[in-house]
């Protein structure tokens, strides 16, 4: 992987062969001296969930001094179109930048339902408000590891434990329960739709 890095930079020596040496020796440093941990980690073979664009599989933390599990259970999230180290990072990069974006819409919602129960004088409607759910992200990471020889990285976030349930689709789909949300949120006078089915 390296080579192929080194031969799509003109043959110019980067730092991924230093790099590659400070992994193999279980730390890693930045140019500013700055220590990066090095983790070890099982990835299971078999997939648990496929997507559109994702395969899905089960990962854990093992200490490296016994190779016992540590830490939540964590999944790790491939695109199934992604081949090539960079075209993976970006797939990750978007992806994290999207979440991101997401993450930043949801924080803005949770303060404003948290500053509108101030504007209702009715125990009713305030504790309607404070019933209503809050959004949170989980925040994902990135990591780089070598598998077979091969340079990859895959993007890791904490496994949801719980039943899954889909709320809406990309094809106009929208459960009851966010329809019926949605009405007591209008009740309230926040003024929230739905998009109609196409």
């Amino acid at each position: 992987a390296f080579a192929n890095h080194r031969a799509g930079n003109n043959g110019v020596e980067c730092e991924c062969g230093s790099l590659l040496g400070r992994v193999a020796m279980g730390s890693l440093e930045y140019k500013d001296e700055e220590q990066l941990p090095s983790f070890c980690i099982a990835v299971k073979d078999q997939a648990f969930g496929e997507g559109a664009e994702r395969i899905v599989r089960k990962v854990r933390f093992l200490d490296p001094a016994n190779g016992a599990y540590i830490g939540p259970i964590m999944v790790a999230k491939e695109s199934r179109f992604a081949g090539e180290y960079h075209t993976q990072m970006a797939y990750h990069k978007n992806f994290m930048r999207t979440q991101d974006i997401a993450a930043s819409f949801g924080r803005r919602f949770n303060d404003a339902l948290d500053e509108a129960e101030k504007y209702f004088d009715d125990a009713a409607s305030q504790a309607c408000i404070r019933g209503l759910p809050r959004i949170l992200f989980i925040e994902p990471m990135v990591v780089e590891l070598i598998e077979n020889g091969v340079e990859k990285n895959i993007l890791i976030e904490r496994y949801l434990v719980g039943d899954y349930k889909k709320f809406n689709s990309n094809m106009g789909f929208v459960e009851d329960e966010v329809k019926k949300l949605v009405k007591q949120m209008n009740n309230l006078g926040v003024g929230v739709t739905i998009e109609p089915q196409q």
